[in-house]
């Protein structure tokens, strides 16, 4: 079980000049092998890539200074072709991961794989990240003693197929495909409306606080199987953070 979930949960930047940076998404530290990277989603680190500078801000303050940003590497995506999978690796390559955590910045160790699993039809699962509206709000309060809240979306894990017109990859030049393997739908009540930057954050099975995936994106007011009218939220399931790993 991954208690505190918040710790281990960043925010995705980039700096184009000094004293100006942007705010993409939301991503989370883990550890393989004794080496620190962060887990997003593919479409924001293309976002990013528009900057010279990456970096993430591990337990975000409420102001405009960073007093702590992590540079990143160069991303690893799941595929580079088609079919498209909304997810990546960035590596920290200034600190271990025994030198983030001895300075209070923690990170999921997913050595063992013993911190995921599959999430399954009628599991109910929690979403977190920093959606960008919210984020950018908190940030200009310049209060460095008060930390940016997470957002926290919960859902139902469905075996819901829905059609490739649904899933058009953001951020991408000739790319029209996807696997549908690499997308879980669930289903939501929770408010949508303004969730633009949680994409990247971490998702967990509310049972057993096991990770298990990766918030992609949310669509609302949408034609369900149940031929009802509510909210989609979708994830990439843990299996394709597990495949790049072994790969490491």
């Amino acid at each position: 079980m991954i208690h505190n979930i918040e710790k281990y949960i960043v925010i995705m930047g980039s700096q184009k000049e000094v004293g100006h940076f942007t705010i993409h998404g939301t991503g989370f530290l883990i550890s393989i092998k004794g080496k620190a990277y962060v887990v997003t989603c593919r479409h924001v680190v293309m976002n990013m890539r528009k900057h010279d500078v990456k970096f993430v801000i591990p337990n975000p303050k409420r102001t405009l200074t960073i007093p702590t940003a992590l540079l990143l590497s160069e991303p690893v995506y799941y595929n580079l072709n088609e079919p498209y999978i909304d997810m990546c690796l960035m590596n920290l390559p200034e600190y271990s991961s025994s030198v983030l955590c001895t300075n209070g910045i923690n990170t999921i160790d997913l050595d063992s794989l013993e911190e995921t699993t599959n999430a399954s039809t009628g599991d109910k699962l929690i979403s977190y990240g920093y959606p960008g509206c919210v984020t950018s709000k908190y940030l200009s309060e310049n209060n460095p003693i008060m930390p940016v809240p997470v957002t926290v979306i919960h859902s139902t894990a469905t075996n819901w197929i829905m059609g490739e017109e649904s899933f058009s990859p953001q951020n991408t030049e000739g790319i029209i495909s996807y696997d549908s393997k690499s997308i879980q739908l669930t289903y939501t009540e929770s408010d949508l409306s303004n969730i633009e930057g949680i994409s990247g954050g971490p998702v967990l099975q509310k049972e057993t606080g096991l990770l298990c995936g990766i918030a992609t994106s949310g669509r609302i007011d949408q034609q369900l199987p149940n031929n009802k009218i509510g909210s989609i939220f979708n994830i990439t399931p843990i299996s394709f953070l597990i495949d790049m790993i072994r790969l490491l």
